[in-house]
């Protein structure tokens, strides 16, 4: 990996984009890296690996889930309600007596 000054890179910039064939080139601005040139091949590779992590938006998952819905056609059947014991409510009778 190379570092360049800014000046370096403005005055050779043939060789710095000649360079990056070989791997990135860091441009530095008072020996702070705040660039990186690199070659296509690379860029698209990392584009693609960004691609692949990305997570869907909300927003997204929501019109996604939407569309399943649509396109399925099956009802969910519910059982009758029934009462349950309540023993708290058992309790409450018992001590008004």
């Amino acid at each position: 990996m190379g570092r360049w000054k800014i000046s370096e890179a403005k005055a050779k910039f043939t060789a710095l984009l000649e360079s990056c064939r070989k791997g990135p080139q860091i441009i530095c601005n008072r020996e702070r890296p705040v660039a990186v040139v690199i070659d296509v091949k690379l860029f698209d590779e990392v584009m693609e690996l960004r691609k692949t992590q990305e997570k869907p938006s909300i927003a997204e998952l929501l019109q996604e889930l939407q569309s399943i819905q649509q396109s399925e056609t099956s009802e969910i059947e519910m059982p009758p309600r029934q009462d349950r014991p309540n023993s708290i409510q058992e309790a409450s009778d018992e001590m008004a007596l």
